[in-house]
């Protein structure tokens, strides 16, 4: 992916809801592990009985060991985003051997279908690259309760398995399409298209209609997920790929416009954006000049820009004069004034140590920073 792109709770036995929060989820971890390596082994107690058609969680015919994983990361402190980072049975969750294995698809996908966001966060969070995605049964199983989704915790990851699916293979691609169109949960929409062209670039169009939303859409985080997504996915269609980031570069949104000019300047796929590299430093220009540059995206992609191999002298001489003009201007964002100051001690330390030393007594307490990590380098 692009270089530039979380672990709540059912308490499952009466002893462990009376330990702090920490010891109990560490007690159901290591009970997790062994009921999971008895059930492996043929070993496990037969679970309680639950009734037939019963879904998510308590679906009969789940995986016994990724249950008690489960069941042991539930036990967690979770929060906004998922389970507490330093939660081990959520861990352990993820590092565990069966989840790496295509038997364990079945069991995360009745996951999907829990009412718990919690579970089908778990479901989702490790739902990977097996046979389900070139599966028309199982893919749609998990497209019927991905596109339902409306939880800020897992709706970017619903998203992403979607994106996931082989619409070659599923026939799939409308039913994707349709539900970009008719969304209107962002993040849900931002996870399909984050992984959508990447798994499907030469089938179903999206090349094209991803252009199309980087252009258009009227969500400007799918906008910028949209154009993002041909970091790795626009290798099929170099020229228009960057022609689509060179037009963007000028974008009124200055996150799309900052993402995009870094993309246009580091991209190195098939000898990358040689070609937009001249019309790449005009705009960027003239956005200095103006003091409109609100992006450190925008001054990184010209440090980028004079680190390539292919740049001529003279567009490396110029991408740090550039840098120097964001500097000097003070309608700049102040961050991204720092960031010049940056770039160009990073490029020409000579001329970096001069406008440290200029100003490092600037009333802007990031310029001064910058300039005095640069005259006073930690050693």
């Amino acid at each position: 992916r692009d270089p530039m792109r979380d672990w709540s709770s059912d308490v499952c036995s009466s002893d462990l809801s009376e330990k702090p929060a920490e010891t109990a989820a560490a007690a159901a971890a290591s009970g997790a592990a062994a009921a999971a390596t008895g059930a492996e082994a043929g070993e496990a107690k037969p679970e309680d009985a639950k009734p037939a058609g019963a879904l998510g969680l308590a679906n009969p015919a789940n995986d016994a060991a990724v249950v008690a994983l489960a069941k042991a990361a539930l036990e967690c402190e979770w929060k906004k985003r998922g389970p507490a980072y330093d939660c081990e049975a959520a861990k352990a969750w993820k590092k565990a051997e069966i989840m790496k294995k295509d038997a364990a698809d079945p069991t995360l996908i009745n996951f999907l279908e829990d009412e718990k966001v919690e579970v089908r966060w778990l479901g989702a969070t490790v739902l990977g690259g097996g046979d389900w995605k070139k599966d028309k049964a199982q893919a749609g199983r998990v497209f019927a309760a991905a596109s339902k989704e409306k939880e800020e915790m897992v709706a970017e990851k619903m998203g992403r398995l979607i994106g996931s699916i082989n619409t070659e293979a599923t026939g799939m691609d409308e039913d994707i399409k349709k539900l970009l169109a008719s969304s209107e949960v962002s993040l849900l929409r931002q996870g399909i298209v984050d992984n959508v062209l990447f798994n499907n670039r030469e089938h179903g169009g999206f090349y094209d209609l991803l252009q199309t939303m980087a252009r258009t859409d009227k969500d400007k985080d799918v906008r910028k997920e949209a154009a993002s997504a041909f970091w790795i996915g626009g290798g099929s269609n170099v020229p228009d790929t960057c022609k689509l980031w060179l037009e963007l570069s000028g974008d009124p949104d200055s996150d799309i416009a900052g993402n995009s000019a870094y993309h246009a300047a580091f991209w190195s796929n098939s000898g990358g954006c040689v070609d937009q590299w001249d019309a790449l430093l005009d705009n960027i220009e003239k956005l200095a000049k103006a003091g409109k540059v609100e992006s450190s995206m925008m001054t990184s992609a010209l440090g980028y820009l004079h680190g390539q191999k292919k740049a001529t002298d003279a567009q490396k001489k110029r991408a740090m004069a550039i840098a120097a003009t964001v500097l000097e201007t003070e309608g700049n964002n102040r961050m991204c004034r720092s960031d010049a100051l940056r770039v160009i001690a990073k490029s020409d330390p000579d001329q970096g140590k001069k406008l440290a030393t200029k100003y490092k007594d600037d009333k802007d307490t990031f310029i001064k920073g910058a300039a005095k990590r640069i005259l006073e380098p930690k050693k």
